[in-house]
């Protein structure tokens, strides 16, 4: 007999093995730019492939994660949005992206449980999942019984 939500479970899972494949079919490193990213190629020398300067989050998009009744960015005002320790520090950035993008008074949550098992285990409605070139955020997949909304955390983006 399965356990309670074991199915969602088992669905998410083989929707998170598509993005994988998907994130591994790419050369991160000039797609997938993060402040982390750059800070490594430039130490392992190889800066000229880092797409996103150490403080420069004007060309990034956030990938949020939502369940499927939040039909709209602005169904997240008042609600709280799980993201990792990692994007903590972009955090003043990330709300004011989603503040902009419809949803006021978010609250911006890190934990020591993962931001997308916080999203599947029902915590929370909605997870950042990462920070992404503009470019990578077109090619991002849909995800079943989720809704995937790209934030530009610059109104230039």
């Amino acid at each position: 007999m399965a356990r309670p939500g074991q199915p969602e479970r088992n669905r998410v899972a083989r929707s998170f093995g598509q993005l994988r494949r998907f994130h591994h079919g790419i050369n991160s490193d000039k797609v997938f730019g993060t402040h982390k990213d750059a800070n490594n190629a430039e130490a392992s020398g190889r800066a000229e492939t880092a797409s996103v300067p150490r403080d420069n989050t004007d060309h990034l998009v956030a990938l949020l994660m939502a369940r499927p009744e939040i039909k709209s960015v602005s169904d997240l005002a008042g609600k709280e949005v799980a993201i990792e320790d990692r994007q903590s520090a972009s955090s003043e950035t990330l709300r004011n992206a989603i503040t902009t993008a419809g949803a006021a008074e978010v609250r911006l949550s890190a934990g020591q449980t993962k931001a997308i098992d916080r999203l599947i285990n029902g915590e929370v409605p909605a997870a950042v999942l990462t920070l992404v070139s503009s470019e990578a955020a077109g090619w991002f997949p849909d995800v079943a019984g989720f809704r995937i909304f790209r934030i530009p955390l610059s109104p230039r983006s």
